[in-house]
């Protein structure tokens, strides 16, 4: 009988993180950057005053801005009451469903937090945990506009 091979000792198990990278995974997060840009587009085209700060593109939100309350709660307001769905999908020209106003939003402030993971800004530590915790409560939102 031949003598055994030495095994391999096997391989330092990877960190796990949140970042996939499956082509649903990647689709569905263009797709949320997309849905952003077309909300930030709409800010420069109504002359909102935020549009200068905010700028026109999600990778060019500064993080000062990024992690504020008021760009959280003006994007949630606008998947809720602006935001249409395009010709060619499912559902086209109406408003998204409220599972899908929370995927949409918990998916940036996702990207969020992992772009700004190592940040040391103290609001940037405090608010994006915040909004994900309450990222659940979009479709009470969504059903307690529906009745006023």
């Amino acid at each position: 009988m031949a003598p055994k091979s030495p095994r391999k000792p096997p391989a330092a198990p990877k960190e796990m993180t949140a970042q996939g990278s499956s082509s649903d995974w990647v689709k569905g997060q263009a797709n949320q950057k997309r849905i952003v840009t077309k909300f930030l587009k709409y800010l420069a085209d109504v002359g909102a005053e935020e549009s200068a700060l905010w700028r026109l593109t999600w990778e060019g939100v500064p993080e000062a801005e990024l992690c504020t309350q008021k760009f959280w709660g003006m994007f949630g307001q606008y998947l809720l009451e602006t935001y249409t769905i395009e010709p060619g999908h499912k559902n086209a020209g109406n408003l998204m469903d409220s599972g899908s106003v929370v995927s949409v939003w918990g998916g940036l402030i996702q990207q969020a937090k992992q772009i700004y993971q190592r940040s040391t800004e103290v609001k940037t530590q405090v608010l994006l945990p915040f909004c994900a915790h309450i990222c659940p409560a979009m479709p009470l939102l969504r059903a307690r506009l529906a009745d006023v």
